[in-house]
């Protein structure tokens, strides 16, 4: 009898000897990873919260914490995989004291390192530790803590006079009246900040309005804000 074939009927099929389709396996290859690039970090200054290089006094101050900014593996094709907010990449610190870290990639609370107050580092190395199924690779990146490298206080006439030396250092009484009329100074601050990391200065001007600072002064008196002064005796 005519054999009738319907697709999808296998008896059918197998009734008129015909043999089912065999399909060849496939061979998926994946990319591995070959090596990471150079771990780079936000912020390659930092300052404990409670030190000097983090007064709110300061023109400009030091952040106290940053994030890992590349992660990257290189892998076989040719492409950046990026390892940002991955678990499989840890980090630990040289001065855990010092300088702390969050565990993993996955695990940010708004900074990925930063200082404590009480540690005694100038300095500490960041290790990142990837790891993509047997394969382990690290990178590293150091981290430095800033810290004041001067401090200087500047004074001028006030209201502002010529002053060949360039600062105020003697203060007169004018003509003879009495009580005497007395030449008056403006103070100023200045700072500059350094850290183990050679072409880092921060410098800028420090308030003297700001609660953090205290001013105290011997035969000198306040008379505008507090910045403007002038003798007391003699």
């Amino acid at each position: 009898r005519a054999c009738r074939q319907h697709a999808g009927c296998n008896s059918s099929k197998h009734a008129c000897g015909q043999v089912n389709a065999v399909e060849p396996p496939l061979e998926l290859r994946l990319p591995t990873p070959i090596r990471v690039r150079p771990l780079v970090l936000s912020q390659t200054n930092i300052a404990p919260p409670g030190s000097f290089a983090r007064s709110g006094a300061l023109s400009g101050h030091v952040s106290e914490h940053g994030m890992v900014s590349q992660a990257l593996v290189i892998m076989s094709e040719g492409a950046d995989k990026d390892m940002h907010g991955d678990s499989r990449v840890s980090l630990h610190s040289t001065e855990p004291d010092c300088v702390e870290v969050v565990a993993n990639l996955s695990s940010l609370v708004g900074f990925a390192y930063r200082a404590l107050d009480g540690g005694h580092c100038t300095s500490a190395t960041i290790t990142a530790t990837f790891t993509l199924g047997t394969w382990v690779a690290q990178a590293s990146a150091a981290v430095h803590i800033a810290r004041p490298k001067s401090v200087r206080i500047h004074t001028s006439l006030y209201p502002p006079l010529y002053s060949p030396c360039g600062m105020a250092t003697t203060l007169y009484t004018l003509g003879c009246a009495s009580p005497p009329v007395r030449q008056r100074v403006r103070y100023s601050a200045s700072y500059e900040l350094e850290s183990d990391e050679a072409s880092y200065s921060l410098a800028g001007s420090i308030s003297l309005l700001h609660p953090e600072v205290k001013i105290s002064h011997s035969n000198l008196r306040v008379v505008v804000g507090v910045d403007v002064h002038e003798g007391s005796q003699a």
